[in-house]
């Protein structure tokens, strides 16, 4: 009876601590989360939501946007869009709000891309420290993808590229001049792509047609 007793009160003291054993996020007006870690969210986090994003205590890399209704030189009033940004902050068992400033016309979002001014606190109102940098659109694209592009860009020495982010991929092409298999891989170790040609699959078929 007495174990029990103490199996109890030993789950009952674990489980609170078991439950704030991550951190959650909470987004201010017009925020919205892409990705986490180099992973799309199943769904576009975005203010408004009454949603919380979990991650695990430590450290996270998140690509976001900020939108917001501003206004143009001549006065028009049109919805506006930041760069997607790579924010990478260090957090444990902790509650935290991700806002932008007040944004109301393009100069000002000219701005915001410009000094990636985020605001990061937590529930005491304690400003995060955060690295960050700008997850490049480079030509025009008509959609993103931004597995692809959070994998490369987390090869690169950005103070925010996020090693555990980054995978291994690997592509199976098909030759049909040699007839030969080529696997195309990406190294986060080396970041170097390497060809693997398969000769001797080329020289043995030579020798049947022989």
């Amino acid at each position: 009876m007495n174990y029990l007793l103490k199996l109890c009160m030993a789950v009952t003291v674990l489980l609170p601590m078991a439950v704030m054993a991550d951190v959650s996020l909470s987004l201010g007006d017009g925020v919205r989360i892409i990705a986490v870690n180099g992973n799309m969210v199943t769904e576009r986090l975005e203010a408004g939501d009454n949603k919380e994003l979990k991650v695990a205590d430590g450290k996270t890399q998140l690509a976001v946007e900020y939108s917001a209704e501003v206004r143009g030189a001549a006065g028009n009033k049109f919805l506006d869009t930041s760069d997607t940004h790579v924010l990478v902050f260090v957090a444990d068992e902790t509650s935290l709000t991700l806002q932008a400033p007040n944004i109301d016309s393009q100069h000002e979002m000219d701005d915001f891309n410009r000094s990636r001014q985020w605001l990061l606190v937590d529930n005491s109102g304690r400003e995060l420290e955060y690295v960050i940098d700008v997850l490049e659109k480079k030509g025009l694209q008509l959609g993103r993808n931004y597995v692809q592009e959070l994998a490369a860009f987390n090869m690169t020495r950005s103070p925010a590229a996020y090693s555990a982010a980054t995978k291994i991929i690997a592509t199976k092409t098909i030759n049909t001049d040699a007839n030969a298999d080529a696997v195309e891989s990406v190294n986060p170790a080396n970041q170097a792509v390497s060809e693997f040609d398969d000769s001797r699959s080329v020289a043995d078929q030579a020798m049947v047609e022989k």
